[in-house]
């Protein structure tokens, strides 16, 4: 005997006493069609607007007729309370319509409005044409699996919508859920809803045969205790029977205090056991053992898209929810052939534009740089014979006054192809010598908008100053000529002779006769030091040349040959200095703001649990491991043992600062998008919790790659077919030149950025479409804002943002349809590829970083390519089937 449909508390129950037939909005029919003795006829106009059609039923709660809405054309459903009405049960009722119209769902009937009428009160709600689940049972007994699902599905989502509000059901079972004519579960009767936290102690309300066991004592109610009645209609729906029978209500209690109801598969065998198991954990006894949401359960239910309905209810999915996306995203072998060939051509696209825009291929580098080294060595040692070096430094820099100069002479498209033939040429090699160990300690200045760790511990020809005795500077163009000499004078030298004897060796390392050269009067700068000078023409380029010696104790401590009219190279240290222009002002007032808003967001997602501390901590120590070996790469370790410690440890802060920075970023900014666009961080997380060989984790990979190439193809291509005038060539490869090490610290730095830079842009993106609610508008904006920050301050303004008007697209679309993975796979390809010097000479001297660079992207590439295919042969159907 199964216990009957009573209310407990307050006679608040909905009807259910077995004699129903099908019927609309979950209240039974007792007497369809016919009118009550204390009804309306059909054609009763009821508020001058709502005309009675017929009755669809009669209980506990009221009569409910379907009614036509006069005003509007359309069918609805009007609930009349029963009897007399007293001030406690218009409470109920107008609560019931404040709770219910807060709820917007398709698995949920909609609450319109309560009206006055004829001395009466009643409700006005969506009419569902259909039949209540429980007439549905009776009928047929439990539904096909497939069927079962759909209901179950909606249930889970239509009480999320609820819950979502604050909003507890307390009264869920078959006869308030209405199966419409599309097949689709609608929960209804939101009499005896209460907001979560309000209701009142020891309330018994609801059908105790749906009840949870802490609602029949009378204990708090929570979103768990709707859970529970979720898991009895389950049981129901997927088995046609209910999960315990009783003769009363005191052998309910006591059943379900002291039993577990029979399995589910054990009375159908082929019940999926995913849906067993949603069912059971529902029907925990411990609140705490049932799932914590409704969304919960949905994501644990077998197929649908949990994490479509949590954006439809505006809840933030769980990481480990957006991991466990029903996505698989495996590609075929023909569509995964044909990224990879398409990544192929970019990448051809990238090698053939880079000789037309990278300043390595325009100006021939003949001497490699150990050639160079060796010839700066053996000139300081020839010009400061028997000097102790206790420490020595090298590298390459460009000089930025000759690609001036060649663009102020010449404003053709045509212009830089000049400066394979000017002399002194763009580049420098620069060596230096010193007594004492040389120290960087001063971190390389970056713009306000710069992404990326400072440099530090580098010497440069700048830092340490050279201000120390005996310090030598030799610098050469990249034939190996001398451009440059300067020793630091030390008391008591002995040299003078000697090298004032050499002073036309000076000019033979220089490629200079000295007899060609004018010489310009001669000048006394200072007590201690006078100066020579010679002018005339470069024997084998276009221009005048100007060479300057100083002498000072008797000999020369400068010799330097320059491009008449350059500017001299600086001596003094270039320690950053802060700018007090307004424009930087407002950037750091710009800065500070967005770092107190990020701080302020990481601490409410923590306080609020919303943040992913796992997902976070993990991206954190990536960072603080490649940022650290990456940053000791580049760092000039000197022979002293205490100064090497002090800046690997200087290195380690810097890495832990930028690690702790990343996870503030991440706990700020991934739970926003998170919650908005959920599906563009399901490979993401994947990858996070070590899913190396999901294949949606290789297509995003490979499809990422691909649009990084063709980022870079785009952004070199603008520079080789310019709006304006030909754009200044890439030159940002020159510390990739000098040494491998710094090759791959770039490609170190950038795993850990680009990800940043990603997320970044995302989150612009979002709050741009929240502003405007339009694709399109955050698409502009997006590009607005690039184009101002890449053009701030340069020459080829009209360049710029021809590349974003071509960029910003691509980036919105992988960001959009891709996902962050594959965003910071595109901002990395295009991020490293131009800071390695990268060349289709094999056989040059710098191919070896250029090597490592494409080995990298390839490997990439060829990796996504593998795992995207899930197992699948790399060519697809066999030819021959054996």
């Amino acid at each position: 005997m199964n216990v009957p449909e009573e209310g407990a508390a307050r006679g608040a129950a909905s009807p259910d006493d077995g004699s129903s037939r099908p019927t609309s909005t979950g209240v039974t029919l007792e007497r369809s069609l016919l009118e009550s003795s204390h009804g309306f006829a059909p054609g009763t106009v009821l508020a001058a607007r709502f005309r009675i059609v017929s009755l669809l039923g009669r209980g506990g709660m009221g009569e409910v007729y379907r009614a036509e809405d006069l005003k509007l054309g359309q069918a609805v459903a009007l609930k009349f309370l029963p009897g007399p009405i007293d001030q406690a049960k218009l409470k109920r009722f107008y609560g019931e319509v404040r709770l219910g119209r807060q709820v917007a769902h398709p698995n949920v009937c909609r609450i319109y409005d309560v009206i006055e009428a004829e001395g009466r009160h009643f409700l006005v709600m969506e009419y569902v044409d259909g039949e209540d689940l429980a007439s549905l049972l009776r009928r047929i007994g439990r539904l096909p699996q497939d069927k079962g699902l759909e209901i179950a599905r909606g249930l889970c989502a239509g009480l999320a919508a609820a819950h979502v509000k604050g909003i507890l059901h307390r009264d869920l079972k078959p006869a308030n859920v209405m199966i419409d004519g599309r097949g689709q579960a609608r929960i209804t009767d939101f009499g005896l809803a209460a907001l979560a936290g309000e209701t009142p102690k020891d309330e018994r309300a609801g059908t105790p045969a749906y009840m949870a066991p802490e609602q029949l004592r009378g204990d708090e109610v929570s979103v768990r205790t709707d859970l529970y009645s979720l898991g009895l209609v389950l049981y129901e729906v997927f088995t046609g029977r209910r999960a315990w029978d009783a003769g009363s209500l005191a052998e309910l209690v006591k059943r379900r205090s002291d039993s577990s109801p029979t399995s589910p598969s054990s009375l159908v065998p082929d019940l999926d056991r995913a849906v067993e198991r949603v069912i059971m954990s529902c029907l925990a006894r411990e609140p705490s053992a049932r799932p914590a949401t409704s969304l919960a359960a949905l994501a644990a239910l077998p197929g649908g898209d949990p994490l479509e309905a949590a954006i439809a209810l505006g809840e933030t999915p769980a990481p480990e929810m957006v991991a466990a996306a029903a996505v698989v995203g495996d590609l075929s072998a023909r569509a995964a052939w044909a990224w990879l060939g398409a990544a192929l051509l970019a990448l051809a696209g990238v090698l053939g534009l880079s000789g037309r825009v990278m300043l390595h291929r325009i100006v021939p580098l003949p001497k490699s740089a150990e050639v160079l080294l060796d010839r700066a060595k053996t000139i300081a040692g020839r010009l400061a014979p028997g000097e102790t070096v206790v420490d020595s430094a090298w590298g390459f820099e460009v000089d930025q006054e000759t690609v001036r100069d060649v663009a102020n002479r010449d404003r053709s498209p045509g212009r830089w192809r000049r400066l394979a033939i000017e002399r002194p040429g763009p580049f420098r090699f620069w060596y230096r010598a010193s007594r004492e160990p040389l120290v960087a300690r001063t971190w390389v200045r970056r713009g306000p908008f710069s992404l990326g760790p400072r440099p530090m511990g580098r010497v440069t020809r700048q830092e340490p100053p050279p201000t120390l005795a005996g310090m030598q500077e030799v610098v050469l163009d990249t034939s190996g000529r001398l451009l440059r000499w300067q020793r630091v004078p030390a008391g008591g030298d002995s040299r003078g002779a000697e090298i004032q004897a050499a002073l036309g060796w000076l000019f033979t390392e220089a490629g200079l006769e000295e007899a060609a050269l004018t010489r310009e009067a001669s000048s006394g700068r200072a007590a201690e030091e006078d100066v020579m000078v010679w002018g005339g023409a470069f024997p084998d380029a276009p221009g005048r040349l100007r060479v300057e010696a100083r002498f000072r104790d008797g000999g020369v401590a400068l010799f330097e040959v320059a491009r008449e009219g350059a500017t001299p190279a600086p001596t003094t240290s270039t320690r950053a200095t802060f700018d007090t222009t307004p424009a930087l002002g407002a950037a750091l007032l710009v800065a500070a703001a967005f770092m107190v808003g990020v701080f302020a967001l990481a601490i409410r997602n923590l306080r609020l649990k919303r943040g992913d501390r796992r997902g976070a901590f993990r991206f954190a120590l990536f960072g603080a491991v490649t940022g650290s070996v990456a940053l000791k790469l580049g760092i000039h370790f000197s022979p002293s043992l205490r100064d090497a410690l002090d800046l690997s440890l200087m290195s380690d802060a810097q890495a832990v600062y930028w690690a702790v920075v990343g996870w503030t970023f991440y706990i700020a900014l991934e739970p926003a998008i998170r919650r908005t666009w959920p599906h563009m961080l399901i490979s993401w997380s994947r990858l996070l919790s070590g899913r190396l060989r999901d294949p949606l984790v290789g297509r995003d990979v490979l499809l990422g790659v691909t649009a990084g190439l063709l980022f870079t193809c785009l952004d070199l291509g603008c520079d080789v077919v310019p709006v304006s005038l030909a754009p200044t060539p890439w030159a940002v490869a020159m510390p990739a030149l000098a040494s491998s090490r710094e090759a791959l610290s770039v490609l170190l730095q950038q795993s850990y950025f680009s990800p940043l830079r990603a997320a970044g842009n995302l989150l612009m993106l979002l709050l741009a479409f929240r502003l405007t609610r339009s694709k399109w508008m955050a698409l502009s904006l997006l590009w607005l804002f690039w184009s101002t920050v890449n053009s701030a301050g340069s020459e080829d303004v009209l360049d710029q943002a021809l590349v974003w008007l071509l960029v910003a697209p691509l980036v919105v679309g992988v960001l959009f349809r891709l996902g962050l993975l594959s965003a910071a796979v595109m901002f990395y390809v295009a991020a490293v590829l131009p800071r390695l010097p990268l060349t289709t000479d094999w056989t040059a001297w710098y191919a070896g970083a250029s090597v490592l660079g494409l080995a990298v992207v390839g490997g990439l590439a060829v990796y996504g390519f593998l795992v995207s295919l899930a197992g699948k042969p790399l060519l697809g159907r066999p030819v021959i089937d054996v």
